[in-house]
């Protein structure tokens, strides 16, 4: 990682109603994760990438757009 310049996580948001895991506990792992592999990953700018969005699954979207918010909400600053 002290090569890379940003941090992008890429997260499935393909899930049904009742999903095991949040997406954004789930966005908010991976970070976690990144930055006690390499404490300078806390200081990277970063992004979500969110896959399977093209699902014939109607939460997909609902999941996407309640991340984005959420995201937005908890960091002050556009995602």
């Amino acid at each position: 990682t002290y090569r890379s310049r940003a941090l992008v996580f890429v997260v499935n948001v393909a899930r049904g109603e009742v999903s095991e895991h949040d997406v954004l506990d789930e966005v908010e792992m991976l970070r976690r994760e990144a930055v006690a592999f390499d404490p300078l990953n806390d200081s990277k700018p970063w992004m979500v990438v969110g896959t399977k969005c093209d699902m014939l699954h109607r939460d997909a979207l609902f999941h996407l757009d309640s991340l984005f918010y959420r995201l937005q909400a908890r960091y002050g600053r556009e995602v």
